[in-house]
């Protein structure tokens, strides 16, 4: 699908925020013009947001279909790996075999996390 500028920035924006699990996203009335052309598309749907001059906008399934890929899981849902290493956690690593491969190398063990838990990268002290 070809897109202006205007409009095409909207959708990666609204793409990205969505990655990040944001479902919707403030945008500026002065790019009204391209949310409604994306709203007529059946790209997006819009309110007006609690922020004067602007709106709350988020993607339909259509327009989700049109910038993400299917199966595609928000960084926050994946499952993560930390190596621990003599006390020292490294990571995270969102691939099991990087966490493998570093323990191996450093003589440490892999453990699943799921962020928000904190990560201390300071060895712990004995």
């Amino acid at each position: 699908m070809t897109l202006p500028p205007t409009q095409h920035l909207l959708l990666d924006l609204l793409a990205a925020r969505a990655r990040l699990g944001e479902a919707v996203w403030t945008v500026p009335n002065t790019c009204r013009q391209a949310i409604d052309a994306l709203a007529a598309d059946g790209l997006v749907k819009h309110k007006s947001a609690p922020v004067a001059g602007h709106q709350l906008v988020w993607l339909t399934e259509a327009g989700r279909a049109e910038v993400m890929s299917d199966g595609y899981v928000p960084p926050r849902d994946r499952p993560t790996w930390v190596a621990d290493t003599d006390g020292a956690i490294t990571g995270p690593f969102h691939d099991q075999h990087d966490a493998d491969i570093h323990a191996a190398r450093h003589g440490g063990t892999v453990r699943q996390i799921h962020p928000p838990e904190p990560l201390d990268p300071q060895p712990k002290k004995s």
